[in-house]
């Protein structure tokens, strides 16, 4: 069976309307009915599963955060936050590194910005964080400054989001501005570090720098993530010759599928050699989640002689349903298939403007589709 088709079943099939932030009685976990997909794919189905509900574990916010952090995550509807929230929230004041290895949408970027804002608002520190796809930086980046607005003038941390998308003269702009935290792709900052000599606001910049998070940490494997260490050794380079210590940087990586989280980490941020028994372990591994996790379903079905037409037969029976999900593809052309098989499914079910219920992504369409 190809590797889509099985994660077409398992991400679609998988409930997605748990708010992460509101679940102060076990009872919001009980699914609503769904319409029999297994009846549906009749003998086709060679295995299916129901892992059941779990319910979080949820601790009152920290009152010796900022005011302003607290004021922010209220207004944001957050009146508690997961245990393994609570225990990056710890390490991360103790000078940790973290590797955080919980559930996809479990809430792992909010564990790292809390401590990362505390230090921001408290020290005026610094913090970059890097993800692997201009799409993902784009989104994560939004979440954040949508954090941020909360938060008033003029204590606001100022946020720069740089890629390859932004122009120039923008980024320039944005530099020129000294933001807080800066959000890019490692190829922006690879470009970036080639003119840190002459670039005053990136020096100012990385003579504060504290904290670097790192997503889906999982991409940085084989030679990509060997090109990654080698920039991260010398973005501690540049810090330390600009005034900062790299010594005292704090890594925050952050993956949900990692299968080596602490290795990885360690590799990543350079400090794998053996560690002196003198002193404590500089890394904190949590992988344990307090996240609340919703009942899913997952159906394995026998491979045809055109998985397409299988996969937009069912993404159409779920949209019919009143369902949302996500189908992955192994690639542009993959995707591009697919969507014209499912256009061609709808016009033989005589459902014309169905189509308009999917929307098709891939890395190159423009920056205003990606977003």
């Amino acid at each position: 069976m190809p590797p889509n088709y099985i994660n077409l079943l398992s991400q679609l099939i998988a409930r997605h309307d748990f708010h992460p932030n509101n679940f102060p009685e076990a009872s919001h976990l009980q699914p609503t009915a769904t319409a029999d997909l297994c009846e549906f794919l009749g003998e086709e189905v060679i295995y299916q599963t129901i892992a059941t509900a779990i319910t979080p574990k949820l601790y009152k916010i920290p009152q010796d955060l900022p005011p302003s952090i607290i004021s922010a995550l209220h207004r944001q509807g957050i009146q508690q936050l997961y245990s393994h929230q609570i225990k990056t929230l710890k390490a991360v004041r103790q000078g940790k590194d973290v590797i955080l290895s919980t559930a996809t949408a479990s809430g792992k970027s909010l564990s790292a910005y809390l401590p990362i804002l505390e230090g921001i608002l408290q020290h005026q520190f610094t913090a970059l964080s890097i993800y692997g796809l201009k799409a993902l930086t784009a989104d994560q980046s939004q979440k954040l400054a949508d954090l941020l607005q909360l938060i008033p003038e003029p204590a606001r941390p100022r946020l720069a989001l740089l890629t390859g998308d932004t122009p120039p003269k923008t980024r320039e702009q944005l530099l020129a501005a000294n933001p807080s935290i800066i959000s890019a792709t490692p190829e922006l900052i690879h470009y970036a570090l080639k003119g840190v000599h002459w670039s005053q606001p990136w020096q100012h910049f990385l003579s504060r720098l504290r904290y670097i998070v790192l997503d889906e940490a999982h991409t940085f494997n084989g030679v990509y993530g060997a090109n990654m260490a080698s920039l991260i050794r010398r973005l501690k380079l540049a810090v330390d010759e600009r005034g900062g210590c790299s010594q005292k940087l704090q890594f925050l990586i952050l993956s949900a599928t990692v299968g080596n989280p602490v290795k990885l980490a360690k590799l990543l941020s350079g400090r794998s050699r053996k560690r002196n028994i003198n002193k404590p372990e500089r890394l904190v591994w949590i992988n344990s989640s307090g996240a609340a996790v919703p009942e899913r379903q997952l159906i394995v079905t026998k491979p045809t002689h055109d998985a397409n037409s299988d996969v937009a037969r069912i993404i159409m029976f779920l949209l019919q349903q009143g369902k949302s999900g996500i189908c992955f593809g192994n690639g542009r052309q993959a995707i591009k298939n697919l969507w014209a098989t499912f256009k061609q499914e709808a016009v033989t079910q005589t459902n014309s403007g169905i189509e308009s219920q999917v929307a098709i992504f891939y890395g190159s369409l423009t920056s205003e589709r990606r977003m």
